[in-house]
């Protein structure tokens, strides 16, 4: 509250409030909308939801079992984690999950790109529910090593517990033809719209309900097809660069009428 009331009077104090009230605004997802008007003041009738693009040039779908062999993996059950390894991603959610799984007869890989002040953390948590030699963690990976893992995938974990914007490894994954188990986080249900069908969702921070979805998916393969299929078609319409740019231009457009008509700044 004490942070609320400083930045209240800061903007005030600074004329913040009635500099940014007439401008053209933008944020990447409708979850972000709302706070972002309030926090800054401004008009809901100016505001723009332009929603993050990726290349799907680069992150496009490729054979399971090429990527694979390129990698030097077996042919078991992949899921895999990336981002940035600390608590709030959840991904000690996504190794619970893992022996979850093998606790009920189901082997399965869980690989795990990316770095973070809590690898060390991670690593002693595989150890100590031994699944170590299940778990490969690959440090963080160039988009052409990123993309094959995500293309050799079962499916793409994202356990995150945070109320996420806008994230990109959704996006990655879904645009490669993987299928999305996510946490129901933030703009997560903005991108898996049509849960069980363009993807999966399940409660942030429960390992049961993750390792449950990742049961389900390896045991259904007409559920793995569909949310393949719909996922990335999802992607593929609303998500690319050249979406994301388009809305853009779009926006400043609009934002550079109103400047030469002298409503805006």
């Amino acid at each position: 509250m004490k942070g609320l009331i400083w930045m209240l009077g800061v903007w005030f104090q600074s004329d913040q409030v009635y500099r940014f009230r007439p401008c053209i605004w933008m944020v990447p997802s409708r979850q972000e909308f709302d706070s972002t008007r309030r926090s800054h003041f401004l008009k809901r009738d100016l505001g723009y939801v332009v929603p993050n693009g990726i290349d799907t040039s680069v992150f496009t779908p490729r054979s399971r079992e090429s990527s694979r062999t390129e990698l030097g993996l077996d042919d078991l059950p992949l899921f895999v984690c990336a981002g940035r390894l600390d608590m709030s991603k959840g991904t000690r959610h996504a190794i619970r999950a893992l022996a979850l799984l093998r606790d009920r007869g189901c082997r399965a890989r869980l690989a795990i790109l990316g770095s973070g002040p809590d690898r060390e953390a991670l690593e002693a948590l595989t150890r100590e529910l031994g699944v170590e030699q299940g778990v490969l963690f690959t440090g963080p990976q160039p988009h052409h090593v990123l993309t094959r893992y995500l293309t050799a995938a079962d499916a793409f974990l994202f356990p995150s517990e945070l109320n996420e914007a806008a994230p990109q490894a959704p996006l990655q994954a879904l645009a490669c033809g993987t299928p999305l188990i996510a946490s129901r986080v933030g703009s997560v249900p903005e991108l898996v719209d049509r849960p069980g069908e363009n993807g999966l969702l399940v409660t942030a921070g429960d390992p049961e309900s993750l390792a449950s979805a990742m049961e389900h998916l390896l045991r259904d393969a007409k559920l793995w097809e569909r949310l393949s299929r719909s996922g990335l078609a999802r992607v593929r319409g609303e998500y690319t660069l050249e979406a994301m740019i388009e809305r853009t231009v779009a926006v400043y457009e609009i934002a550079s009428k109103r400047l030469r008509s002298g409503r805006a700044e």
